[in-house]
């Protein structure tokens, strides 16, 4: 390749980990962990002989062909497309390649594939929570699928953050998604999805959520209590959701136990994030206030409107600055928790062998 230097020569198993130690800095740490996974899992295994002048579309092509052969989720394929065009886009301004032959591939992705959820009627919420019930997964999918906390905040929600005489929750963060296996105390919390350092998300506790939190918080205190007349150290994080010595659930494990419970359940299959998209699908469709909506769930309006094929006509710069009073989330959060606990729970409960 005339023109270009030594920098062209060297293989993606050579420029793919450089680039994402330089790149990384622009990403959320739970993109951070994703974006290495996929480059050591498939980038590099597939295309990590071929040199950068080499690479064509065609050979991202069969690698994309070789992914879905091995039933990779069109999700997951997209997403190791994505990662390889932003460094090979990098690696284009760097001046070693003249052209990104990830964007002239042949494959094309349904629009909006990656944005795409399954989600579960009221009717199927009812259900779910019959089976966990007594489940050591209960806690964090009843955030999640009442509230549309994402797991990392289900998982680093406090107990200082949930006001429960004035029946407030005010997210301040989210637990890492890289905390080593054996983590007994958490140090620190990563901020909120797309918000500053500081910056928080708040809702109300309806009437119909307030027994669960009580609940939750006696099972605790009792959990503590055992756990000290026993002699079995207990690690008080503050955390609603974590394992009975108090020390913090890991986010892949969580999600791994919830994949193997909905396959004893014989539901709909489902992921844990899902339940997030359920909760506000179900909030949505009850009341039609979009924006409370999306404030609940912590979403942009433009991304909430574009996930929900929603098309608002109106202004982008307006939709940025609506404000949503507490009374509205409220009036959302009782609809959708009263249509959930709107009959008596009958099924299955579940069990703490996972």
């Amino acid at each position: 390749m005339v023109g270009y230097g030594p920098e062209s020569k060297q293989k993606l198993k050579e420029y793919l980990p450089k680039w994402y130690e330089s790149y990384r800095h622009n990403l959320a740490k739970s993109t951070q962990y994703s974006y290495g996974s996929d480059i050591n899992l498939y980038l590099i295994p597939m295309l990590g002989e071929v040199p950068l002048n080499k690479l064509t579309p065609k050979m991202i092509d069969d690698m994309i062909a070789q992914l879905r052969e091995k039933q990779l989720a069109e999700n997951s394929v997209r997403y190791c497309q994505r990662i390889l065009s932003s460094a090979l886009s990098s690696a284009v301004k760097y001046g070693y390649i003249p052209i990104n032959p990830a964007k002239n591939i042949m494959t094309r992705f349904h629009k909006n594939a990656g944005r795409k959820y399954d989600k579960h009627s009221v009717e199927q919420v009812q259900q779910l929570l019959a089976f966990v019930h007594g489940n050591v997964l209960e806690s964090a999918v009843l955030l999640s699928v009442l509230f549309g906390l994402r797991l990392s905040e289900a998982l680093g929600l406090r107990w200082r953050d949930v006001d429960l005489t004035h029946r407030q929750i005010t997210l301040h963060g989210q637990l890492p998604c890289d905390l080593p296996h054996d983590t007994k105390i958490v140090a620190h919390l990563e901020p909120l999805k797309d918000r500053d350092e500081g910056e928080t998300r708040t809702f109300p506790i309806t009437e119909e959520a307030l027994p669960i939190f009580l609940r939750l918080r006696q099972e605790q205190t009792d959990q503590r209590r055992l756990c000290k007349l026993s002699g079995v150290e207990y690690y008080d994080n503050d955390l609603v959701v974590c394992k009975p010595d108090g020390s913090p659930y890991l986010q892949k494990r969580i999600s791994a136990r919830f994949t193997g419970f909905m396959r004893s359940t014989g539901m709909p299959k489902i992921r844990f994030h899902d339940l997030r998209g359920t909760a506000g699908t179900n909030m949505y469709n009850l009341t039609g206030d979009f924006y409370a909506v999306s404030q609940i769930l912590g979403h942009s309006v433009d991304d909430f409107a574009q996930q929900m094929g929603v098309n608002l006509n109106i202004n982008t710069v307006t939709t940025r600055y609506v404000q949503v009073q507490e009374q509205r989330k409220l009036n959302v959060l009782t609809a959708y928790h009263r249509a959930v606990f709107a009959t008596p729970q009958n099924g299955a409960a579940g069990n703490n062998s996972l």
